[in-house]
């Protein structure tokens, strides 16, 4: 009777076959890690994830065959072929989660720290390996603090003591769409958000997200520390309010919107309105001009009657020049050039107000040549009204004659109105 072994005629037959199987799979997983090295050590950004993933494929696959000792020179090497410390350093971190599973897993945990010593870690590398070593810490606090000791000469940092409740609270906190949520968020979580922990989240948060964000959130951290959480909120919540008037869906609304919140009369709101936005913005410089002209309650409506109506914002324009005020003059270039598209009679209130500003030098350079252009393309009645209106005022400001002089003869207008 002959030997039967797993369905065969021959013993181990089915071992040889795993065995085929388990070489096969080991030079598969060697041409991935192979073709993932040259991509990787072209355009490390774009292959370095597929690069860890194929590696740690062959990892295994070396395992399997009882090539074990050959894992850390195969990572080494992958590492030293990119071309970069940056990319090195990445893939040092996915070298040392490998190394973090493995039934040894110190060689993994002086990998991390190694990479966080070092001063050019990439912020998401360095918030990478700080995520690992402080998993790794939790359950095994001890031997951490020792790799750390043995290799560093500072304490073990606050940000290793960190939990998942302290960093995902303050995530939920930067992460609120409107500051009336960020706030009701804080109120709902101040116990947590006033605890000595979140500065050093806030740092943590930093490696990863918007240097802006995070500068605005710990400078209002500090701010209700001081002030509590009303006097911090008050002129947050008026950006939000601003954002809600700006987005009213007509004219008429918006100024129902303007009585109804009359702390957006404030003489500080148009400078909170500029600051809104780093590039000209036609929406906001209106808006920013509609409250300069309604600065009490009674002048809302004027102020929409000149961004409504061309005649009403000359007598707004008018008044201004006879009260000397720059400001208000502004406002109405703003609103010829921006709501009523009259480029050239806002230039003209523009140049008013640049010179109830007592500059100390002649026109700028380019003016000339803009108001030339801007004349020219002008409507000729347009242009004949706004001239004569800017020859009288002329003659009633006080301006430095030799500029007032080159103004008139650059736009051929008589001596006196």
């Amino acid at each position: 009777m002959g030997v039967r072994v797993n369905g065969t005629g021959w013993p181990g037959s089915g071992m040889t076959s795993a065995a085929r199987q388990r070489q096969a799979a080991l030079a598969s997983a060697q041409e991935a890690a192979d073709t993932y090295r040259q991509l990787a050590a072209a355009e490390p950004d774009a292959y370095l994830p597929g690069l860890a993933n194929a590696l740690n494929n062959l990892s295994a696959r070396l395992t399997e065959t009882g090539g074990g000792a050959e894992v850390g020179k195969v990572w080494e090497s992958a590492i030293a072929g990119l071309p970069d410390e940056p990319p090195r350093l990445a893939l040092t971190v996915a070298y040392a989660r490998f190394m973090l599973g493995q039934p040894d897993a110190g060689a993994g945990v002086d990998l991390l720290i190694k990479v966080l010593i070092m001063p050019e870690a990439p912020g998401p590398v360095e918030a990478d390996a700080r995520q690992l070593l402080r998993a790794h810490w939790r359950q095994h606090p001890e031997a951490v603090e020792r790799a750390w000791q043995s290799l560093t000469s500072v304490p073990v940092p606050d940000w290793m003591y960190l939990t998942d409740d302290d960093i995902n609270t303050v995530i939920g906190w930067i992460d609120t769409g409107t500051w009336a949520e960020s706030r009701q968020y804080f109120g709902d979580h101040s116990g947590q958000l006033l605890a000595d922990t979140t500065p050093t989240v806030l740092d943590e948060l930093a490696l990863t997200a918007s240097e802006g964000l995070i500068a605005q959130h710990r400078g209002l951290l500090d701010v209700i520390r001081e002030q509590g959480l009303d006097g911090a909120y008050q002129p947050l919540l008026l950006i939000d309010t601003l954002y809600e008037w700006m987005a009213t869906p007509s004219w008429d609304a918006s100024r129902a919107f303007l009585h109804n919140h009359r702390e957006l009369l404030h003489e500080d709101i148009p400078g909170l309105l500029a600051k809104l936005t780093k590039d000209p913005d036609p929406k906001i410089t209106v808006h920013q001009a509609l409250l300069t002209l309604a600065q009490t309650p009674e002048g809302v409506d004027l102020a929409y009657q000149s961004l409504q109506d061309v005649q009403s914002l000359q007598a707004t324009a008018s008044a201004a020049t006879a009260a000397q005020d720059a400001d208000r003059l502004q406002a109405c270039a703003n609103i010829e050039i921006f709501a009523h598209g009259r480029a050239f009679a806002g230039a003209l209130y523009m140049i008013l107000a640049w010179l109830l500003g007592g500059p100390a030098g002649p026109l700028p350079e380019g003016w000339v040549g803009e108001l030339h252009g801007l004349a020219a393309q002008a409507d000729p009645a347009e242009k004949v009204i706004a001239l004569a209106e800017f020859n009288a005022a002329l003659a009633s400001i006080p301006a430095d004659s030799a500029i007032v002089g080159q103004l008139r003869r650059i736009l051929s207008l008589p001596d006196r109105p």
